[in-house]
């Protein structure tokens, strides 16, 4: 224990930055990088193969951003931690050689999106307290999504954000504000990719995304160190660091919608579609509060997913009681949701359980933050639960996983030691299947290097420091 201790104090993000001036325009250039350690609990011994203990490298990024006039804004950021040199010019000829449309969508958005992070330019409307934004940016969904990662307690993002969405998109977008704020409505146009390809899918159909937020509470004043009403509470605050006197909230709604004629592309664990051919409707909820050093951030959001093909052949298919349980590899390529898939004819898949008999599928999510701040001692203790299920059409599906958090601050969140513990929870066991001393000793098996279960993930334990030079 005292060498995993040893080993979590090695990892180290900085983050620096240098800004150029010019009367009101501004010039501003930053970079961090993130190393991080990784404790995965499992006996090397274990008959699964479990990914073991490693370093990582998070983040290398390089942000270039700035005001011309007081009415453009701009901002690039690359990362290059998911630059992976050699092996990404081989990828690239891949592409160009490649016959297999599904082997091209699939690698230009694994290289493309995570290199770069954001390219775009935003303007003010005079008169009418709105932008308009266009280029490669967050789309307005999601309160934890559009949140900045650096603001928050956690050095991950939860997986239903980070691998269930397409967080950043090709684009534009107007955002009109009303009420002094306290009323935003965004409204907005996408490729519907999920990355900065030059291609559309054969239908040339776009992704419309809509958002309506809602907030009131207190703002402080830095200069002189009071709060006032009425106030906002910002999508990038994730820690009430000034104990806000008056509960603040805000609540969102967003919604998503696109019609695309393109082959399934799963996030990089393949547990759930994040495209399709068909139709796919997305419904969010989002809501915040902060007071008096507590902290909540909630989302809730559904996908429905109506394939333009879908299987005949049913004998693939595994029932129970009428509901299908499982689907097994068949003629026409069905996924085996729980014992994997055969790589071999990507093209030929169709979604899981789909058929003439029941067209379209739900996936459902559930998200909560509870972040608490002693201010007395500058620690930030947090608490996650996360409930996915990536597929209604089959039983027991959930993927669950609680996460327990510890970041304390040194000069607010740009500086600070970050420790999260995420135990996952098996396979299609949500939180409510557990009694408070079963849990325990679920998680204390963990600790302990004692494997009892097969999760939908690994646990693991993660720590990092973060601070800005400046």
């Amino acid at each position: 224990m005292k060498l995993i201790i040893l080993n979590f104090f090695l990892i180290s993000s900085i983050y620096s930055q240098f800004t150029l001036y010019k009367g009101n325009d501004y010039l501003r250039i930053a970079s961090n990088v993130t190393i991080y350690y990784n404790h995965r609990f499992y006996n090397t011994n274990s008959e699964d193969n479990f990914k073991k203990n490693r370093f990582g490298l998070k983040d290398a990024r390089l942000q270039i951003k700035g005001e011309l006039r007081r009415r453009l804004k701009y901002q690039i950021e690359l990362d290059f931690a998911k630059f992976k040199g050699d092996t990404y010019i081989d990828e690239i000829e891949e592409i160009i050689d490649s016959e297999s449309s599904f082997s091209t969508k699939t690698l230009e958005k694994m290289e493309f999106e995570s290199f770069l992070i954001d390219a775009y330019a935003s303007i003010k409307i005079p008169l009418t307290r709105s932008n308009l934004t266009f280029g490669f940016f967050k789309v307005p969904f999601s309160r934890n999504s559009m949140g900045r990662s650096k603001d928050s307690p956690w050095i991950d993002r939860a997986d239903l954000v980070e691998d269930a969405l397409s967080r950043r998109d090709l684009g534009v977008m107007l955002t009109q504000s009303l009420l002094s704020d306290r009323l935003k409505f965004d409204i907005g146009i996408f490729n519907g990719r999920g990355d900065i390809t030059k291609n559309n899918d054969s239908s040339g159909n776009l992704e419309f995304v809509s958002r309506l937020d809602y907030t009131f509470g207190v703002n402080f004043d830095k200069r002189y160190g009071t709060f006032h009403l009425p106030g906002r509470l910002k999508i990038e605050n994730r820690i009430d660091l000034r104990h806000t006197p008056i509960p603040t909230v805000g609540v969102g709604i967003g919604y998503k919608l696109s019609d695309k004629e393109e082959n399934i592309i799963y996030d990089d664990d393949h547990y759930w579609p994040l495209s399709l051919d068909g139709q796919k409707e997305v419904i969010g909820f989002d809501f915040g509060l902060m007071f008096r050093g507590l902290s909540i951030q909630f989302d809730l959001y559904k996908k429905h997913l109506s394939p333009n093909e879908y299987a005949l052949d049913t004998d693939s298919l595994i029932y129970q009681n009428g509901i299908v349980v499982d689907v097994l590899p068949g003629k026409d390529g069905y996924i085996d949701q729980f014992n994997g898939f055969d790589d071999t004819d990507y093209d030929s898949y169709r979604l899981w359980g789909v058929t003439e008999y029941q067209p379209s599928f739900n996936f459902g999510g559930k998200l909560l933050h509870i972040n608490y701040y002693f201010k007395n001692i500058n620690l930030v203790k947090s608490f996650r639960w996360e409930e996915i299920n990536p597929n209604s059409l089959i039983l027991n599906n959930y993927n669950t996983n609680l996460g327990f958090g510890l970041c304390y601050l040194i000069d607010g969140m740009l500086t600070s030691v970050k420790l999260q513990y995420i135990h996952r929870l098996p396979k299609g066991m949500r939180i409510n299947d557990y009694s408070f001393k079963q849990l325990h000793d679920n998680i204390k098996n963990d600790f302990s290097g004692k494997l009892t279960h097969k999760p939908w993930k690994e646990s693991e334990l993660r720590i990092g420091i973060q601070f800005l030079i400046r």
